[in-house]
């Protein structure tokens, strides 16, 4: 898997790209069905996608209602703040595949 910010990763298979929410969350009794106070790791699949753009337009989408609501974002000058925060997150990691890849170009090409 392929790291994109915090808790967002992806695969790409040579056909599509599969985005993943990764992180950790509590364990639920299955007897009781209640919350325990134990941490397990979890990995939800979001969606499969044709391009990196659109994987990554729907990676923004989620990250950014996940931070707007874990910081009870409630108008919409914070919205905003919280979608240019995932989308410089986001900026930053294509820059640095797109750097490693020239790197990787100019070595072979050497």
């Amino acid at each position: 898997m392929i790291k994109i910010i915090d808790g967002y990763s992806f695969t790409f298979d040579g056909s599509c790209y599969t985005l993943f929410n990764i992180g950790k969350r509590y364990k639920i009794d299955r007897k009781t069905r209640k919350q325990t106070d134990e941490l397990c790791d979890f990995t939800d699949t979001i969606g499969y996608f044709s391009s990196m753009d659109a994987m990554l337009d729907k990676c923004l989408k989620v990250a950014a209602d996940d931070l707007s609501s874990s910081q009870n974002c409630d108008n919409l000058k914070d919205y905003i703040d919280c979608v240019k925060e995932i989308f410089d997150k986001i900026s930053n990691f294509t820059e640095s595949q797109v750097k490693r890849d020239e790197v990787a170009c100019s070595r072979k090409s050497s």
